[in-house]
């Protein structure tokens, strides 16, 4: 399913449409703020996405109502409601608040300068788009992204900063696409305690438990040598970083694309948090800096060992000694550089 699609194109391509011939739901009805949102068309999660039909079933409107558990859909919005004229139901294999990469492009008609001349050409740009989160407490966030993997995103920076403790927090997520900047509403339980969870999160420290297998040299060559090949925007645009989690085997699980390495890296997270990734179960690969935030950050959800193709700052170095955290840099070809914990990795002095 294409990010920015036309109204037609939209219901086309949704697969088991759910059509409302009309019905509004009220804010009282999902707990969503709607107010927070303009005219135009919303991703909604599960909570909501029910709570519009089932509202306009109580109202008798409704030809077509199958609803899949935990599946979103688009609903028309306007100030004063949820407008539920039509309503489509996402493919029932999509994953949930999934979108494809070509919204995050842009083609551009260029000039090339070189020493044979000057011509025109069409160039591919990378997206960079405004966003504002709401999360509902009173907390919002304001942030420049790639317009993809927008769920991951606000999971992962609710858990990196403390909103959130687990997945589970995160209650519902509504996006909307038609306003400037877009809008996410991210619903997450009225009862959680921020304290607490910064409290948890500072007294824990580095205290996680050990993976039980050793991470051998090869596994990050190998992630050297096919990353850029799996880096779809990058390839296209060479303007966005890429985070990626990786097993001992070398072998690629999840990655991650933005303009920002930070947002890379929480839209990692995000995707590691969805999928309940044990996080002793591989290491983190980045394309970029060993930035110190990044590493906080992956050490958040208990990440020990991190490789990246730059290299770190002093600050990485000691936070790293000081956390039990595991930085290889300079990682590029067949060698890398180990500044910190080698006892994780399999290899022997000469």
């Amino acid at each position: 399913m294409r990010w920015m699609l036309n109204r037609q194109a939209r219901h086309e391509t949704s697969a088991n449409p759910l059509i409302v011939t009309h019905g509004a739901v009220r804010e009282q009805d999902t707990g969503l703020a709607y107010n927070a949102f303009g005219d135009g068309w919303l991703l909604v999660g599960p909570a909501v996405f029910k709570a519009v039909v089932r509202r306009a079933e109580r109202l008798g409107c409704v030809r077509f109502a199958r609803i899949p558990a935990k599946h979103c859909g688009w609903a028309k919005i306007r100030k004063d409601g949820l407008f539920a004229r039509k309503v489509c139901l996402m493919k029932d294999e999509a994953p949930l608040y999934g979108t494809s990469s070509a919204s995050c492009l842009r083609e551009l008609e260029v000039i090339k300068v070189s020493e044979g001349g000057a011509q025109e050409i069409t160039e591919t740009v990378a997206v960079e788009a405004a966003v504002k989160i709401s999360y509902g407490i009173g907390i919002t966030k304001s942030v420049s992204l790639s317009p993809k993997d927008l769920y991951d995103y606000t999971l992962g920076h609710a858990f990196t900063s403390g909103i959130i403790s687990s997945p589970d927090d995160l209650i519902d997520f509504a996006l909307c696409t038609d306003s400037d900047p877009m809008k996410i509403v991210a619903t997450v339980r009225k009862d959680l305690n921020l304290k607490d969870i910064q409290t948890s999160r500072a007294k824990q420290g580095g205290v996680f438990e050990e993976p039980g297998t050793s991470l051998p040299p090869e596994a990050i060559w190998s992630i050297n040598e096919t990353l850029l090949s799996k880096q779809e925007l990058h390839q296209l645009t060479g303007a966005t970083h890429a985070a990626s989690f990786v097993g001992f085997d070398g072998e690629l699980l999840y990655i991650r694309e933005d303009v920002g390495r930070h947002n890379a890296v929480e839209k990692l997270i995000g995707a590691l948090l969805s999928n309940k990734v044990d996080p002793r179960e591989g290491f983190a690969f980045l394309s970029s800096r060993c930035a110190l935030e990044l590493v906080q950050k992956l050490a958040c959800y208990g990440i020990r060992t991190i490789a990246a193709i730059s290299a770190p700052t002093s600050a990485v170095i000691d936070y790293a000694l000081s956390q039990g955290i595991t930085i290889c840099a300079f990682s590029r070809g067949k060698r890398f550089t180990v500044y910190t914990h080698p006892e994780r990795l399999s290899i022997h002095l000469d």
